[in-house]
């Protein structure tokens, strides 16, 4: 990663993070622990000019090494962990990526309210991380996976832009029109291939969520991306197409 002062890379700190629940271990080049939306936004664009590599992560729990890797690591339990706003008439929350499941539900249980899945690590693991792997839990069947339960991501892409991934964005913002378009155009290109192969189960978190788009193409009004909400398309996506503002 490039030199900075958001940046350490000092062997100790990298140490740290060479490993999660996997069994692998491989020593980052540098890590960074942002504050808030913007130190975030600073990082991702400093180190694209660099065109250098960088992952996210949570609580570590991964157990097929997503968070391990050679490039830099996005940390985002060590700040960016607070429940920003909880409105219980819509059964709603904005909560940033690093904020841990049992914490939300803590919140949400004077309401009467609870996240609905149910994850075995929910003492650690974090709602951003919860996204990014679409986790189901022994009650998903009843109550759905997070990609279920989600409404709406602010998201940073590749070069430090921000934008907000919800039902409607489209007709709101130009870039995100144009990136659904894009989308659209890819997912209608294999349209049949994905009727036939994806499969028709409960519960399936393998891949990038193509089906749900292509559901969500078909129920918009013609000529019009009304009813797409590429936030379902970023999870399950594992910090590839995005990182996760909140």
């Amino acid at each position: 990663m490039n030199h900075s002062e958001l940046i350490h890379r000092g062997w100790h700190e990298r140490s740290i993070y060479a490993t999660d629940a996997s069994m692998y271990r491989e020593v980052p080049s540098g890590i960074a622990t942002p504050r808030d939306g913007e130190e975030l936004r600073r990082i991702v664009a400093e180190t694209a000019k660099h065109h250098e590599p960088i992952l996210a992560r949570g609580a570590g729990s991964s157990l097929a090494g997503q968070t391990v890797g050679h490039g830099g690591v996005l940390v985002f339990s060590r700040h960016m962990h607070r429940l920003l706003s909880l409105a219980p008439p819509r059964r709603s929350a904005w909560v940033q990526p690093g904020l841990v499941l049992d914490e939300l539900n803590r919140e949400a249980a004077v309401h009467g309210l609870q996240f609905g899945p149910d994850v075995s690590t929910s003492t650690h693991a974090t709602l951003g991380g919860m996204i990014a792997n679409r986790s189901a839990g022994s009650y998903s069947l009843k109550y759905g996976m997070t990609d279920e339960h989600v409404l709406a991501l602010d998201c940073v892409l590749a070069d430090g832009t921000k934008l907000r991934f919800q039902k409607g964005a489209s007709r709101q913002d130009p870039l995100v029109e144009q990136l659904t378009a894009e989308v659209a155009k890819i997912v209608r290109s294999v349209e049949h291939e994905i009727d036939r192969r994806f499969p028709s189960i409960r519960r399936n978190v393998a891949g990038y969520a193509l089906d749900d788009i292509l559901a969500q193409l078909r129920a918009s009004t013609p000529g019009t991306f009304d009813h797409v909400n590429l936030a379902s398309l970023i999870c399950g996506s594992e910090g590839t197409l995005a990182l996760i503002e909140r």
